[in-house]
């Protein structure tokens, strides 16, 4: 499954509030772009609470109030408060540039190029031209070593 990187989610919230969601503070423009930053990580990523608030030194908890009260009251509350319409409306902007980002990386990324097979088809053929008793050593130390 293709994901779109931390780094990438991050420099869009950051794009988009202008301002560096990594630094220390708690003001509530911050607080909104790093809970925008949580959701759309939980969005796009399949990494832990755990793992997405160690990026910007938060522990899993804070991500977890981020997406469960202060996301989930800004969608409920969207109707009556002008400004939590407004965070939603720039989630849904981010997250759609992102989606956009994503379909590139699919169509690009339609056949993986597997490095390894390829290497080792090359180390093989290599092998087997020189000398064959050389060759069989090969194949036996790449079997012990790498397919256990």
């Amino acid at each position: 499954r293709l994901m779109i990187t931390m780094s990438k989610i991050r420099t869009a919230v950051q794009d988009e509030f202008k301002l560096n969601i990594k630094r220390k503070s708690r003001k509530h423009i911050y607080v909104v772009a790093r809970t925008v930053y949580f959701k759309l990580c939980k969005d796009f990523t399949d990494y832990s609470l755990q793992r997405i608030g160690m990026t910007l030194k938060k522990d899993h908890a804070t991500v977890l109030h981020a997406i469960n009260n202060i996301f989930e009251s800004w969608i409920f509350c969207k109707n009556y408060n002008v400004n939590d319409k407004k965070y939603i409306n720039t989630y849904s902007k981010i997250k759609k540039r992102l989606h956009t980002d994503l379909e590139s990386i699919q169509k690009k990324s339609h056949m993986p190029f597997d490095y390894k097979d390829q290497a080792l088809f090359w180390r093989r053929k290599y092998l087997r031209s020189k000398n064959k008793k050389r060759y069989m050593n090969a194949v036996i130390n790449y079997k012990t070593r790498y397919c256990k």
